[in-house]
C-alpha cells in the first residue's frame, strides 16, 4: 500500500470514531431522558399530582415542573399523565387564578408556583386566562413581583420571582395580551429590575429560601433575558456560571440536608442551555458537554436524580431535580444535533 494513502485512512478512521461517539452519546441522552420520564410517570398519585409518596409539601410545584418537563420531551407520549396532572392543578387553583405550592391552603399564593402551574396548564391545553390576569395584577408598579409566600419573610423580591413571572406570561401569550394589560411598559420595568439587581459577578446571589444556590436565579432570569434580547444580562450571568464550574463538570458543593450537587448542576446547565449565546461559544459548549456527561453518570438506575433536601426540612427534591435534569438534556439534544461525548 502506498505511503500516501495512510494519512487518508487515519483521517477516515478518526471520522468513523467521532461518528460512533456521537451516535452513542445521542443514544445515551435519549435513553436517559426516557428513563427519567418513566420515573416521573410512576410518581403520579391517584389525585393526579406528581410527588414523592404523596408528600403534600410543594406538591403543586413538583407537579407543575414535572408536567413542563414531560410536555417538552413528548407531549403525545405522556398525554394521559399530563391530563391527569392538569386536572389536579385545576382542582387546587385559587378562585382568583393563583396557586400556592402546597395543597394545605388556598388562602395563600406563591408567584413562582403560579407561574410554573400556568405554563403547565397552557402546555396541557387548559384555560389559563384567570391565572394570567392574577399574575399581571400582582406586578408592582416598580416592575418586580413579590413571592407572596407568607413564611418567606426576607427576600420577598428575590429576582427569580420576577424572572418566573416574565417567562410564564411571555410563553403563554398567544393573543397579544400585552396590549390588554399594558404589559409592554411593565415588561421594560421588570427587565430593568433584573438588570439593577444583578451583582457584579453576574449572579443574583442566593438564598436558602430559593434552593440555596445562585443558579436557581440565573436559570430563570437568563431565560427571561434571552426572550427579550438582553445580551448584557445574559453575558454576565453566563460568565459567572462558567467560572464557577467544578473540575469534574458539576456545579455547587455536596452537603447533607441541603439541595444536592445534582440539583445545582441541572440549574447551572439550564442557565447555559437556555441562552443562544452559549451555542456560539466553543468554550461554553465544552463546559456544557462536561456537565452533561457528569449529570448522566449521576442518574440513578430507576431514572431519577437525587435532589437532596429543601433547606431545613425533610422534603426531598428528587421530582424537581429529575424534571430540571430532563429539561437540560432536552435542550442539549435540541441545540447540539450531533453532540460530542
Amino acid at each position: 500500500m502506498k505511503k500516501a494513502t495512510w494519512p487518508l485512512i487515519l483521517i477516515l478512521l478518526l471520522i468513523l470514531i467521532i461518528f460512533v461517539i456521537q451516535q452513542q452519546t445521542t443514544t445515551n441522552i435519549s435513553s436517559s431522558m426516557n428513563s427519567a420520564a418513566d420515573w416521573l410517570v410512576d410518581q403520579q398519585n391517584k389525585d393526579g399530582s406528581i410527588s414523592l409518596s404523596g408528600n403534600s409539601m410543594f406538591k403543586i410545584w413538583d407537579t407543575a415542573n414535572a408536567v413542563v418537563a414531560l410536555s417538552f420531551l413528548n407531549k403525545l407520549n405522556y398525554n394521559e399523565t399530563i391530563n391527569k396532572a392538569a386536572r389536579f392543578l385545576n382542582t387546587v387553583k385559587r378562585s382568583d387564578g393563583g396557586f400556592y405550592m402546597t395543597t394545605t391552603s388556598k388562602e395563600e399564593y406563591c408567584i413562582e408556583t403560579t407561574a410554573v402551574a400556568m405554563l403547565a396548564l397552557y402546555l396541557a391545553d387548559e384555560n389559563i386566562s384567570d391565572t394570567r390576569e392574577f399574575l399581571v395584577g400582582k406586578q408592582d408598579a416598580q416592575g418586580y413581583w413579590k413571592i407572596g409566600t407568607p413564611f418567606i419573610i426576607e427576600d420577598k423580591r428575590f429576582p427569580s420571582v420576577t424572572g418566573y413571572a416574565l417567562v410564564a406570561l411571555t410563553l403563554t401569550d398567544e393573543d397579544n395580551e400585552h396590549a390588554k394589560y399594558n404589559i409592554t411598559r411593565n415588561i421594560t420595568k421588570a427587565l430593568d429590575f433584573l438588570a439593577s439587581t444583578q451583582l457584579e459577578d453576574g449572579s443574583w446571589n442566593s438564598s436558602w429560601m430559593y434552593y440555596d444556590t445562585p443558579y436557581y436565579a440565573t436559570y430563570i432570569n437568563v431565560w427571561a433575558a434571552e426572550i427579550y434580547g438582553k445580551a448584557d444580562i445574559i453575558e454576565k450571568a453566563i460568565d459567572f456560571v462558567l467560572t464557577t464550574q467544578n473540575s469534574d463538570g458539576s456545579w455547587g458543593l455536596a452537603a447533607e440536608g441541603r439541595p444536592s450537587k445534582e440539583l445545582r448542576t441541572t440549574l447551572a446547565l439550564n442557565t447555559l442551555l437556555v441562552s443562544g449565546a452559549c451555542k456560539k461559544n466553543e468554550k461554553c459548549k465544552k463546559r456544557v458537554e462536561k456537565g452533561i456527561q457528569w449529570l448522566i453518570k449521576k442518574q440513578r438506575p430507576d431514572g431519577s436524580w437525587n435532589g437532596g433536601y429543601f433547606m431545613g426540612t425533610e422534603k426531598k427534591e428528587d421530582i424537581y431535580a429529575t424534571s430540571m435534569a430532563m429539561l437540560a438534556l432536552i435542550r442539549y439534544k435540541s441545540i447540539y444535533k450531533n453532540p460530542i461525548g
